[in-house]
């Protein structure tokens, strides 16, 4: 733990179960959830009031990596996507699983599935609570394709793809409630096109490319002065530790 106070990292309780590429998220209950991890599927809270860990329900989808994690307007949590590998027969299995969690009942439940396969996707809520999925692999191949979620139909729907095909790209929920994403991967080469969905005409519109090549990047909202942080993720002969601010 991170004690702003004195600006010192400290030891916490540990958890039950040793993780690797597992997912913390807090919830809005004020405990943290550790979703799964690499060949995991159980999960546990974390109690900040009394720094202790307790094993909740597991995970229904048996993955490895590659999915997206997503808090929901009413406090759930999304999983969806991810890959797992067939030890039996060394198949590469994409998969189109969606799991969310209750934090209130403490129990997770499958919801339908996409309507793609996708792993190193993005996925961002937007503000009418709807999610938009983009990208990522599905069929062992870098796709454009995008869809959207309701949690209260509980329904998927395709949308407009994007202008590119991307996997382990970023995308932000803008003030005016459009999504901006950038770069990623397609296939081989590292991208540093950016484009931007306008949800009310489903359309996706080219913005101005990063400065350079990025893929598994962060953005963030720098709320005052009202531009995107772009962090990381750069081409090794440029430095994955530069960052860059994006002007809407």
């Amino acid at each position: 733990i991170y004690e702003f106070s004195t600006g010192k990292w400290r030891y916490t309780s540990p958890m039950n179960v040793p993780r690797a590429l597992h997912n913390l998220v807090l919830l809005n209950t004020g405990k943290v959830l550790a979703v799964g991890g690499y060949k995991e599927q159980s999960c546990e809270l974390f109690d900040p009031q009394t720094e202790t860990w307790t094993m909740t329900d597991s995970i229904p989808t048996f993955r490895y990596f590659g999915q997206s994690v997503t808090e929901l307007t009413d406090g759930r949590i999304m999983v969806a996507g991810g890959f797992y590998v067939d030890t039996t027969t060394w198949d590469f299995i994409i998969l189109k699983n969606v799991d969310i969690y209750d934090p209130i009942s403490e129990k997770w439940i499958k919801a339908a599935q996409m309507n793609y396969e996708r792993y190193g996707h993005t996925a961002t809520l937007l503000n009418d609570g709807r999610v938009l999925i983009s990208g990522g692999d599905t069929n062992m191949f870098t796709t454009s394709f995008c869809e959207i979620y309701d949690p209260i139909k509980n329904i998927w729907s395709n949308v407009m793809s994007m202008n590119e095909n991307r996997r382990y790209h970023a995308s932000i929920l803008l003030m005016n409630g459009n999504v901006f994403t950038s770069g990623g991967s397609n296939d081989a080469p590292i991208l540093k096109s950016c484009e931007v969905y306008l949800v009310n005409l489903n359309q996706w519109f080219p913005s101005s490319d990063l400065l350079i090549y990025r893929t598994d990047h962060q953005i963030y909202y720098l709320r005052k002065i009202d531009k995107l942080m772009i962090v990381g993720g750069g081409l090794l002969s440029f430095g994955p530790d530069t960052w860059e601010i994006y002007d809407q």
